[in-house]
């Protein structure tokens, strides 16, 4: 709680125990900026930015992470993308905002195990300038929604090619290809 991490090698904080809160926190210029490989952690009110690889990377289920801001500040090491939930499932992402990255602002994906990404819930996000989709669930995550977000200045706002998931009352404008796709 209310560290200050800056200029690490490879993650400011990597956490591999369930049942941690990380909050309050500032970390930069850093490759990752917040690793979670575990369950149930709560990731709440952090500043994050210049992160080379990603913002935040989760490999776990059922973890909540709410109320960050992640942005390319100096662009000193300006990449990557803002949050991937990378084979995790029952992940709740909720009022992050996130501007300015080089790759996706979030990202639902299969993990390293081949585990698929279902059952997440995307709500009150404001993701803003990414270089590629807003957000994006690959073919493999399904039954995750999509709610109350709002996306502009992105190739695509939202890239859905998963079954089963939701996608409702979002606020998509100013991407240079498709609203929703």
């Amino acid at each position: 709680d209310s560290n200050s991490i800056y200029e690490c090698g490879t993650n400011g904080v990597y956490v591999l125990g369930a049942n941690n809160r990380i909050t309050n926190n500032t970390i930069y210029s850093v490759k990752r900026n917040i690793w979670v490989s575990s369950d149930s952690n709560t990731i709440q009110s952090n500043e994050m930015w210049d992160a080379l690889w990603m913002n935040m990377l989760i490999s776990g289920d059922s973890n909540t992470i709410t109320n960050n801001i992640m942005s390319t500040a100096s662009g000193s090491m300006s990449g990557g993308e803002g949050i991937n939930i990378y084979g995790g499932d029952s992940n709740i992402i909720s009022n992050n905002t996130i501007i300015s990255t080089t790759e996706e602002g979030i990202t639902i994906n299969i993990g390293a195990s081949f585990d698929e990404a279902d059952t997440n819930v995307i709500t009150g996000n404001a993701v803003s300038s990414c270089g590629l989709q807003g957000i994006v669930l690959d073919a493999t995550a399904s039954s995750n929604t999509i709610q109350s977000n709002t996306i502009d200045t992105a190739t695509d706002g939202i890239d859905c090619s998963g079954p089963g998931n939701i996608i409702d009352a979002n606020t998509i404008y100013t991407n240079s290809a498709n609203g929703i796709n």
